[in-house]
């Protein structure tokens, strides 16, 4: 009697590029707009590949040569269990993992200026934000953001500040004369 002993397609999921890498590096997996393409190889004899982020099917891979790609755009959220299952007509399969976690953040981040304080008031009453030295600072927040923001007058920019971990961030410039 002979014995016929069938293996699944073996597959690897090695590749995860986003086409716009908008977080604070070039390299961190955050996009404000989801365009990515996912790719690896596949052995011969597999009739579907399919990419998935948990149980939830992301897509069916085009395979040329061994080779599988997926190019999507995700919706917004985190993906961070990425695998590639790969089965054969029969219904064998066999799945590989990637442990590139992906955010997806499509909404703008909230900022807020909560005080302007001038060095020395020196206009007619302690508040009415008239000074002659041109010296002020600007303190607000920024939620759902990190890294630096840009202050602007109207379309003049005055400079950047440093958001910190908890949101807040201050920023000190010198005006001039009619500002």
């Amino acid at each position: 009697m002979r014995r016929i002993v069938r293996t699944a397609p073996k597959a690897t999921f090695t590749g995860v590029v986003l086409a716009n890498d908008t977080g604070q590096s070039s390299s961190d997996f955050i996009t404000k707009n989801g365009a990515v393409t996912f790719s690896g190889t596949v052995t011969p004899g597999a009739a579907t590949v399919r990419i998935y982020n948990g149980t939830k099917l992301l897509g069916a891979a085009v395979v040329v040569n061994g080779i599988w790609t997926l190019s999507t755009t995700l919706a917004e959220g985190t993906y961070s269990n990425l695998k590639v299952v790969a089965a054969d007509a029969s219904g064998l399969s066999s799945s590989a993992t990637n442990s590139t976690a992906i955010v997806v953040d499509k909404t703008p981040p909230s900022l807020t200026i909560t005080s302007q304080t001038l060095a020395s008031d020196t206009g007619a009453g302690a508040s009415d934000l008239v000074t002659s030295n041109g010296a002020v600072t600007l303190t607000g927040t920024a939620s759902g953001h990190s890294g630096t923001i840009q202050i602007f007058d109207g379309t003049t920019l005055l400079g950047t500040a440093t958001v910190g971990i908890n949101g807040d961030w201050t920023f000190t410039t010198t005006l001039v004369d009619g500002s």
